[in-house]
């Protein structure tokens, strides 16, 4: 399975190639956003690439996304992940899971509370969202045991970091103890997610912990799943080579 991951500033040469020569993107299966990226750039990607898309929402331009929503709807989405979810020709994930081939998507908005701004939560508040997709996953994981089906690895996006990889030490680049807590928990096989921004195309910001592989994706990169092997480029690498 090949994901192009895109987060939190919009990639020039990403642009480029989709206006210019989406060709060299044919093989990308699947488009995962993490978030903080504006309404009509996911449409452009949506549909210059005419690829399915999964996003979560950042702590900026959610209103972008849910301005139809009621002050309560808001915060059911926010904090219990119910509500609204097919929008912008993409699926909304965040709190909530969708199975793609055989892997269970998660999905995790927003990021630490440091302001009275829109999409922001704080550590309890973000457990509680974990724990209820924690037992969406173990009734999956039961399903599956008792009709004989294969099991199935899980692979996350979220906007804000894991606390202590690659988080920063002010409160609104801190990462979530919560989906620390996940990792050793749940044992997702991939963690992708941005907030944390880099401007170094060379590095791709990639660690393991425990037995997942995080991933800051900011602002675009692909990666490749094959047999639990993960690749992970950039796409300016990816399409030099296409």
């Amino acid at each position: 399975m090949k994901i192009l991951a895109v987060s939190d500033k919009e990639d020039n040469h990403l642009k480029h190639i989709i206006e210019n020569h989406p060709e060299k993107l044919k093989a990308v299966d699947y488009v995962f956003s993490c978030g903080d990226l504006q309404k009509d750039y996911i449409e452009f990607i949506v549909d210059g690439l005419k690829k399915k898309m999964y996003f979560v929402c950042g702590n900026h331009f959610a209103s972008q996304f849910y301005e139809s929503l009621s002050p309560q709807e808001f915060c059911n989405k926010v904090y219990h992940g119910k509500g609204i979810k097919n929008h912008c020709g993409s699926t909304d994930v965040h709190g909530n899971i969708e199975i793609i081939e055989n892997y269970i998507l998660v999905g995790f908005g927003g990021s630490m509370r440091y302001s009275l701004g829109d999409f922001q939560l704080n550590d309890v508040e973000m457990e509680k969202l974990v724990e209820k997709t924690c037992r969406t996953i173990r009734r999956i994981k039961l399903l599956d045991f008792i009709f004989f089906r294969k099991r199935k690895k899980i692979i996350v996006i979220s906007h804000a970091p894991v606390n202590g990889i690659f988080d920063g030490i002010d409160l609104c680049h801190r990462g979530f103890g919560a989906f620390r807590k996940f990792i050793f928990k749940a044992k997702p096989l991939l963690w992708l997610h941005g907030h944390i921004h880099t401007e170094d195309r060379r590095n791709t910001n990639k660690q393991i912990l425990d037995e997942t592989l995080i991933v800051n994706v900011c602002f675009a990169k692909i990666i490749e799943i094959e047999n639990e092997l993960i690749t992970v480029k950039n796409v300016y690498d990816e399409t030099q080579k296409a």
